[in-house]
């Protein structure tokens, strides 16, 4: 049976659920096989088997019930793998407009907020050098991340419209371009489970040939364009047979 790495909040790891099974089997097992040999024995030895049929029920009985609790963690992780699907796609599209701007460094110390959102918008506009320029009214709002450095900071940007956080976006080469003392970049705000999945991705395919769009993460890899949409995705493209031509 194959092993399930799904958790449920609040419960054991179902993983570890299924050792435990597995544990049980095996110890079931082995009575079966004593159970077999005592019966042997006794059989040879011209004692009454009388006794040995009411155990041998039990025994199958207990595998039975084994049985019939595999398939119950089997259909709970399943269940519950579909639950945090949803509840990450919900999440995503609360960030749909949001995007993140990283390694800003001069960064302003104290400012209201209306200063600070004054420095995104002039940062934006000056790197991207976009016919259309935006503005204040563009932006719902905007906020330094959490940093572990000093130096450089990671400023996440939520558009009042798709529209123009998908313009932006489309134009994030520009900013290495007209960057020199900055190495400014722009991504997505993924939820933790797609970052995670990006991060592996790019160990996996290069970083080169995996980007995010609209919080999907695709990936090009013999050829062919890929959307990620697991973690599992990654060793089947790794290990998928090579398509002849």
């Amino acid at each position: 049976m194959a092993s399930v790495s799904v958790t449920g909040k609040g419960s054991l790891p179902f993983d570890t659920i299924m050792a435990e099974i597995t544990n049980i089997k095996e110890t079931q097992k082995r009575y079966a096989e004593q159970f077999l040999l005592s019966k042997t024995n006794s059989a040879a030895a011209g004692d009454s088997l009388s006794d040995f049929a009411q155990q041998s029920q039990q025994l199958q009985s207990m595998d039975d019930s084994i049985k019939k609790l595999e398939l119950m963690v089997e259909e709970m992780a399943i269940a519950v793998k579909e639950s945090n699907k949803k509840i990450d796609d919900l999440e995503q599209y609360g960030r749909r407009n949001c995007l993140i701007l990283h390694g800003a460094q001069d960064f302003p110390n104290s400012t209201t907020y209306g200063e600070f959102e004054f420095y995104v918008l002039h940062k934006l506009n000056s790197s991207l050098n976009l016919e259309y320029k935006i503005s204040s009214e563009d932006i719902d709002t905007c906020h330094v991340l959490p940093s572990r450095t000093s130096k450089s900071k990671s400023i996440i940007i939520k558009f009042v419209r798709r529209s123009i956080k998908d313009l932006v976006y489309a134009n994030k080469r520009r900013l290495k371009a007209n960057n020199d003392n900055e190495k400014l970049g722009l991504t997505e705000s993924l939820t933790r489970r797609r970052l995670n999945i990006l991060l592996e991705s790019k160990k996996a395919f290069g970083l080169s040939n995996v980007w995010t769009q609209n919080g999907n993460i695709f990936c090009f890899y013999n050829g062919k364009r890929q959307v990620i949409d697991d973690l599992n995705k990654i060793a089947n493209i790794l290990h998928a047979p090579e398509e002849q031509s």
